[in-house]
């Protein structure tokens, strides 16, 4: 009521001249009844800022050399060195003929035509060879399938320097027969299948003082197939340290 007769005596002094009152503020509006871009919402700085995995798959081959230059040993396996194999680089610079290269090749086939079982150590200049039979079959993969973008290199040095932990283990949810890990430092090289029945080429490498990386095995697999009992072949065969009479 005070605020009322405090209002009254104004109009009276002011000569009852009439007083404009102000406009009264309208009442937000509700923000669930704003349209979405008038609506703040929270923004995570740390989502926004963190890189995407994708654009860096390799992050272990980060300035290190590659042997594509001439003189350099490589360090690190990469998609173009894998390239130049048999070309501008000479792969036997790359194999070491008393160590042997390991051929794992497994194509069953399925219900089709069955491939080539093979699984040997070649020595000598057999281990050359079967290096370069391979490479070479592998490289043709990736150029047959350029304009597909199929079999394109991929290269991994994950574990160039350390030992995988789980390489060639199988646990009791992949099979009846377990089977230990063979913990072993290397880097992978890879033309992967395409399709159901396809063939998966895989290179591997590991660290050499005279070479830079030594090419010690040649893996195929084939698409849809289980390949943890194959890989689990290799790595028990790589780690066994066998060598060549």
């Amino acid at each position: 009521m005070k605020l009322a007769a405090l209002a009254t005596s104004l109009l009276f002094a002011a000569g009852c001249t009439k007083v404009e009152q102000p406009a009264p503020t309208p009442a937000p509006t509700p923000a669930a009844t704003l349209p979405k871009a008038a609506v703040a919402v929270p923004v995570d700085a740390a989502v926004v800022a963190a890189p995407d995995a994708a654009d860096n798959p390799d992050p272990a081959r980060a300035g290190k050399k590659t042997g594509l230059t001439p003189g350099e040993l490589p360090e690190v396996a990469t998609e173009d060195f894998v390239r130049a194999l048999g070309g501008k680089l000479k792969l036997a610079a790359f194999v070491d003929p008393k160590r042997g290269v390991y051929v794992k090749v497994a194509l069953p086939g399925a219900g089709d035509t069955s491939g080539p079982m093979i699984d040997k150590l070649a020595c000598g200049d057999a281990a050359l060879t079967a290096a370069r039979t391979y490479v070479a079959r592998m490289q043709q993969a990736e150029s047959a399938g350029k304009k597909t973008d199929d079999h394109v290199f991929a290269c991994s040095n994950e574990f160039r320097t350390q030992p995988d932990p789980t390489f060639g283990e199988i646990d009791a949810a992949e099979g009846p027969t377990p089977s230990p890990a063979h913990p072993m430092a290397y880097a992978v090289c890879r033309s992967p299948h395409i399709m159901e029945w396809d063939e998966d080429f895989s290179l591997v490498f590991v660290a050499d003082a005279k070479r830079g990386l030594a090419l010690i095995a040649v893996v195929s697999t084939e698409g849809g197939a289980k390949t943890t009992r194959t890989w689990a072949d290799v790595a028990a065969q790589l780690t066994a340290h066998k060598t060549c009479p």
